[in-house]
């Protein structure tokens, strides 16, 4: 079979050429068909998400696959971000577990799972939206679940044009919520606006735009701090990413005075996928992707680091 590799920390994958995945009791045989990029991706390759993780790595954790084996022989799945996580919160072995660091992940032509790690995909659901699922799609769609249950008209904040906020809009949208997205950048604002979404200009004066009932915090650092004054009272923060940094000017004093809740989100479970993928073929939610060809990984890579592109950069073979 063929399958990339991370083979030193700061490269970029290569291809190499590997013996076909050993048979292993209760797993089935996987064919590769798509998989989508994220930054974790990044900071895999640069040696910055897990420094400790063992050369090489097969990279990435999002993939729709065909499955080859058992009952359901011939349909398409994709694989649970991290294996052994089938609801609530992740235990310490399930965070080390997730796919495309110390554990093997999908940049492979085939590849073995147990069936309680794969969810269907539906027809209505194409290849290409179908490998965003497994992080980006489901940490949005965690990020808007804390705290109980999204109402329709509640209020949402994100920040940015990647595939969390994109699936924020998206799903948002579906849901009947209020989602505002804060923007550098005018064009792309009109472009996440084209998915439901009001867009604002990221600055120090997106608290006024609130308050909010639910911020979908993707990037850490300055930005949580500013997130504090758009949640209205008893309101929900769900950080989601550190791209903007892992260290943040924190006042605490709001956040007790105002009984603000700041949730951590590690993805989701494979629940959480099940529901989301329902979700998704019903309400036909779907955002901008960048297709690469499997060749290309590389390039894929490189175009993530750009930042150039909109909502999801997507791998096919």
């Amino acid at each position: 079979m063929d399958i990339w590799q991370i083979r030193a920390f700061g490269q970029r994958p290569e291809a190499v050429a590997a013996p076909d995945p050993e048979p292993r009791a209760g797993a089935v045989r996987l064919q590769f068909r798509a998989a989508s990029l994220n930054h974790r991706d990044l900071m895999v390759a640069d040696g910055r998400y897990d420094p400790g993780a063992t050369l090489p790595i097969v990279p990435l954790s999002d993939a729709v696959w065909t499955v080859l084996d058992g009952p359901a022989a011939g349909s398409r799945a994709v694989t649970a971000f991290a294996p052994g996580h089938p609801s609530g919160d992740p235990s310490r072995q399930v965070v080390r577990g997730a796919l495309g660091c110390r554990t093997p992940g999908v940049a492979a032509s085939l590849s073995l799972a147990l069936p309680d790690d794969l969810v269907s995909v539906p027809d209505a659901i194409d290849d290409a939206t179908a490998a965003t699922l497994p992080c980006a799609a489901l940490t949005a769609w965690s990020a808007l679940h804390v705290g109980g249950p999204p109402r329709p008209g509640d209020r949402v904040l994100t920040w940015g044009t990647g595939g969390v906020a994109c699936w924020t809009a998206a799903l948002g949208k579906a849901m009947e919520l209020n989602v505002t997205v804060a923007t550098s950048d005018p064009a792309r604002g009109r472009i996440l606006e084209g998915l439901g979404a009001t867009a604002i200009p990221r600055d120090d004066a997106v608290g006024r735009a609130g308050p909010f009932d639910r911020v979908v915090d993707v990037a850490g650092g300055r930005a949580l701090a500013s997130a504090l004054p758009a949640v209205r009272n008893g309101g929900h923060i769900a950080l989601v990413g550190v791209l903007d940094g892992h260290q943040s000017p924190l006042d605490l004093l709001p956040i007790v005075m105002r009984t603000l809740h700041l949730h951590g989100i590690f993805v989701g479970s494979r629940q959480g996928l099940k529901d989301l993928v329902a979700f998704v073929a019903a309400n036909g939610c779907r955002v901008p992707v960048t297709l690469f060809p499997w060749s290309s990984l590389p390039e894929a890579y490189d175009a993530l680091a750009r930042g150039g592109t909109i909502g999801k950069i997507v791998v096919t073979r």
